[in-house]
């Protein structure tokens, strides 16, 4: 009678530690977008296309693919303009904490708080919104779906990864793998296999290329250039020069931070049953083959689709670690504390959670506990937006990557500072993307890209009290100042006076501005 009852406790507990921990993670999310630490990349640009998309399907596959972006979008534009991005966020929270109702009462207390405290966890929920934290949940269904041998099931879940984003088709396509290898579940691991690999093929050919002018996503960039200059090129060099791709990873000393960061967030455990780690291999060996640091970089959102191969394969490794423990006669329960020890090292160290070094640190502009607190100039700024900015959907805004808001993203055309200050910026014309030109697209891409538009901003938006940004693109932000990089402070500061010639100020406080086109 004792089972039922530890069952329930289990199960009790796991419910109060999702409540708490989903609260916890949503607190400082939205109170971050409050401060105004939120970003145009990515927080931005995803308002801006997820109150759109309802309208404008080209939206879905504006440099990745992502289906589910309809699904958020109809929900999105019932809510008031105001409640949306914390919505949004506060979404994405509860969704991370929803693996805690499964691993607390399948696998136990230690992976349930390796979980907590994975650091990947962490970035998922306050580096901005992405699509890429559903792979977390969704990939521990298919996981405890193959435990439980519900093939359905299983499958489902594998195939929902299509929807994510198009990295996690090759997920759709490992968890084939695992299903064909692991489980010995043929019919279903082939067919994963074969329409993961599919519809990634798909996407990165037709579906990205078509409303971004033919560049194929990420995988067309310089990050993966040295690799070929197309997916089967891509694929015959990692397979013909084994050697090389070895010495990138194992001489690249980001590369080797990458993987002790990764595994250290396990103490190593699950190296010793690392079976669950096939579903992980796609998303780990686009980090360790990227040219681009942010791919390999443990601050990131990209980590998502490694957690739950990374939870998985440590519950199974925790047994084989006790046995090991034991052959040498240690005290026996000396081992989960050593591993909960070197669990939470690697969560101090290296996450930005409120017990973490980076929460601490003053100077961490976008994780310090400075951050969740908004002053009275922020509230100045967000009081400037709401009554300067026109209400106006058509206008078009061009902001500093650090100074997001809704009002300044939900536009019908929004842009990140300088991009359409000097000239006017190219973008799809989302009105006349549609099935019928986009299927003369994939018979004919030479002649059919999607029809452009050149957009001019007609409002700018800059603060010179926050991190510098052109695009994307920033200086190591301290003391209020860009540090060690002049040849950026000059751009940016002349990029800014030129705006200024361009553009009389409409506001202009404690060094935050808002500029209309003359």
């Amino acid at each position: 009678m004792t089972k039922p009852t530890s069952l329930a406790n289990n199960i009790n507990l796991a419910r109060g530690l999702f409540v708490l921990f989903g609260c916890v993670l949503a607190g400082l999310s939205v109170t971050k977008y409050y401060s105004l630490h939120s970003s145009g990349f990515d927080l931005g640009l995803f308002i801006w296309n997820i109150s759109n998309v309802i309208h404008e399907k080209g939206r879905l596959f504006f440099g990745h693919s992502q289906p589910l972006m309809i699904v958020y979008s109809s929900i999105y534009n019932i809510l008031p303009d105001t409640l949306g991005p914390p919505a949004l966020l506060t979404l994405q929270a509860f969704t991370l904490a929803l693996p805690i109702l499964w691993i607390w009462p399948t696998f136990g207390a230690l992976p349930t708080f390796a979980y907590i405290l994975n650091f990947g966890v962490w970035y998922n929920a306050l580096f901005d919104f992405h699509f890429d934290h559903l792979a977390i949940p969704i990939l521990f269904v298919f996981f405890l779906s193959t435990e439980r041998d519900r093939h359905y099931k299983a499958v489902f879940a594998g195939l929902f990864l299509l929807l994510i984003k198009e990295p996690f088709a090759l997920q759709t396509a490992a968890c084939g793998l695992y299903l064909l290898f692991i489980k010995r579940w043929v019919g279903s691991g082939i067919f994963l296999l074969v329409t993961g690999l599919v519809y990634f093929f798909f996407s990165v050919k037709f579906l990205i290329p078509y409303p971004n002018l033919g560049e194929p996503g990420g995988f067309s960039s310089s990050a993966f250039s040295w690799l070929g200059s197309n997916i089967i090129e891509m694929i015959l060099f990692i397979l013909s020069h084994p050697l090389q791709i070895l010495s990138e990873i194992i001489l690249n000393p980001g590369k080797r931070y990458y993987l002790f960061v990764v595994f250290g967030a396990i103490a190593f455990v699950g190296l010793l049953r690392p079976a669950p780690l096939i579903v992980a291999l796609p998303i780990m060996s686009i980090a360790l083959l990227s040219k681009t640091d942010n791919f390999s970089g443990v601050t990131f959102h990209y980590t998502a689709g490694l957690i739950a191969p990374l939870i998985l394969s440590f519950s199974k490794g925790l047994p084989v670690a006790q046995s090991i423990w034991d052959k040498f006669k240690f005290p026996r329960n000396l081992l989960p504390i050593l591993i909960m020890g070197g669990i939470l090292f690697v969560h101090i160290r290296h996450s930005p959670s409120p017990i973490s070094r980076i929460f601490w640190d003053k100077e961490s502009w976008h994780y310090s506990y400075k951050t969740y607190m908004p002053t009275k100039r922020d509230e100045m700024i967000r009081d400037a937006i709401e009554l300067y900015l026109p209400i106006n959907k058509e206008v078009v805004v061009t902001a500093q990557n650090t100074v997001n808001l809704g009002k300044v993203a939900h536009r019908h055309n929004y842009l990140i500072f300088p991009l359409g200050v000097l000239k006017a910026t190219e973008l799809p014309d989302w009105s006349k993307l549609g099935f019928r030109h986009f299927w003369d697209f994939v018979q004919d891409a030479s002649e059919h890209f999607a029809p452009r538009v050149n957009v001019l901003a007609e409002y700018v938006i800059l603060d010179l009290k926050r991190p510098w940004f052109l695009m994307d693109q920033g200086c190591i932000w301290s003391d209020g100042k860009c540090k060690n990089n002049q040849e950026f402070e000059k751009k940016f500061l002349d990029l800014v006076e030129q705006s200024r010639k361009l553009f009389s100020t409409v506001f202009e406080e404690d060094a935050f501005i808002i500029l209309k086109r003359r």
